[in-house]
């Protein structure tokens, strides 16, 4: 075929195709919009109240797991402190109904829990409202422990039922109304009765039974007299009360004394020891402050090599570090549903102290106590209301020093410091697991001479200065109630 032909076959077969695919596109256009039952409004968008009921009950869980049930099933939500800031502003409650159209929501998710009759867990009310307060469901279920879990199950329930009333209001729209009689012929409208109203319309949809219990009730939801918890977007993290138990090991350990910057002999490093830690945490989440106490735990025993012998020659003892600090949270970013990024100031003290059999008078191992405040601050990261990562620095004052059986100095003057990070996972809505490391130094001058024993060519202990320092990691479980 030539070139010709080509062009030839083109420029006949193209507006022919064009008038084609002209026509078949104006007839599909023309079917589409004149049917009836095809829509194309989008899913409603649903607002949820902050649940309302006993503290111990979860709330802040069962808010966040309905909203997330929700979304995962394709909708729009509006909870949390953006909801709540809505309702202050238009002076409503959240459970009201006109607080949830100033949010630009059609729907409104009431929650309600008490206790269960025999007192093993806590049943929950749901009311499904619209824009009037009309109720349109009404379900209620039951729970224990995993309040989040059944939030995710309420949430998807309710989110079916949305789905399914909106495909069946779009389809029935056209046939919900009765159409009024056609009117009397002109000369007999006087003599005939005014027509009848129109009935009222069908309510949105039904009320059925699905997966949940459900019984009718006429109170309207949104007047429930319930003090109402607010609660935060953070989960488990944000919870009022926390206790977190470790075990992990002391990976380093150093001890030195030194004169005028030359090393003596009293000088040693331990390999791996063990370690316990405990942490219980108080916090006012609303308000941001709160407290910590702090304890460690590490067994030891020595070897020690020397002449003359000293008895014994491997003495056992133990580290002990425990202390507490006040601190407050400052939020500085918060995105998505649980991300923020803040900052803690804190301010405490502790004692950390090594505990060691005597070795008499020419005791090479000492014990010492020390008595420190500081200051820091802490950094959080919460990448989700379920992963947290957080950096903590420190700085402090020696207000006490002591050593026994012998001395190193006088009048103990020095300073601490003290860096950490931590990883906490939670896996259920109130039991998480935690990861930290935390390096220690501590810096102590003394004045005058010492009482304890020296090696042979070592400097005389005058003046001398001490370092001890550390490193811990620690693997746990981390509880928030």
């Amino acid at each position: 075929m030539t070139l010709r032909q080509v062009r030839s076959l083109l420029v006949g077969v193209l507006p022919r195709f064009n008038v084609t695919a002209a026509v078949v596109g104006f007839l599909a256009a023309v079917i589409l919009f004149s049917t009836p039952n095809l829509s194309w409004s989008a899913p409603p968008r649903v607002a949820v109240a902050p649940a309302t009921g006993p503290q111990g009950s979860k709330l802040r869980s069962l808010t966040y797991g309905v909203v997330e049930g929700l979304r995962k099933a394709g909708l729009k939500t509006v909870a949390g402190k953006r909801y709540r800031r809505v309702a202050a502003e238009q002076g409503l409650d959240p459970t009201d109904p006109r607080a949830a159209v100033a949010a630009n929501a059609e729907l409104l998710v009431i929650l309600q829990t008490r206790e269960a009759p025999n007192k093993k867990g806590y049943r929950v009310v749901i009311r499904l409202l619209d824009q009037d307060g009309r109720m349109i469901e009404r379900l209620r279920t039951k729970y224990a422990q995993r309040a989040r879990r059944k939030g995710r199950a309420i949430g998807r329930k309710l989110a079916s039922l949305i789905i399914d009333d909106e495909g069946a209001n779009d389809a029935g729209a056209a046939a919900a109304l009765p159409l009024p009689p056609p009117p009397p012929p002109r000369a007999a409208q006087e003599e005939l009765p005014p027509p009848a109203p129109l009935p009222p319309p069908p309510a949105r949809s039904p009320t059925r039974r699905g997966t949940f219990a459900m019984q009718d009730d006429d109170t309207p939801p949104a007047r429930i007299e319930a003090r109402s918890l607010e609660p935060d977007d953070d989960g488990a993290e944000r919870s009022m009360f926390r206790f977190r138990v470790s075990g992990g090991t002391q990976v380093a350990s150093s001890y030195g004394v030194s004169v005028g910057g030359v090393d003596t002999g009293l000088q040693y490093d331990l390999g791996v020891v063990p370690l316990v830690q405990a942490d219980f945490q108080f916090a006012l989440v609303d308000i941001g402050f709160g407290a910590r106490a702090e304890f460690n735990f590490s067994p030891v025993s020595f070897v020690v090599d020397v002449t003359p012998v000293v008895e014994p020659r491997e003495p056992s003892g133990f580290f002990i570090s425990a202390g507490g600090h006040l601190f407050y949270d400052i939020d500085l970013m918060k995105w998505g549903e649980g991300g923020r990024f803040a900052i803690a100031p804190l301010v405490g003290g502790g004692v950390n102290l090594l505990d060691v059999e005597s070795q008499g008078v020419n005791s090479v191992v000492v014990g010492y106590n020390a008595v420190d405040v500081s200051g820091g601050a802490r950094f959080i990261v919460q990448l989700s209301q379920d992963f947290v990562i957080e950096a903590e620095g420190r700085g402090g004052y020696v207000l006490s020093f002591t050593e026994d059986p012998t001395t190193t100095g006088a009048d103990a003057t020095g300073f601490t410091i003290q860096a950490g990070a931590a990883v906490r996972y939670w896996l259920l809505s109130s039991l998480g697991v935690s990861l930290d490391a935390t390096y220690r130094q501590m810096e102590v001058d003394f004045t005058g001479l010492g009482t304890r024993a020296g090696f042979v060519g070592d400097p005389i202990l005058d003046d001398a200065s001490l370092s001890v320092r550390d490193v811990k990691v620690a693997l746990g479980v981390v509880v928030g109630f």
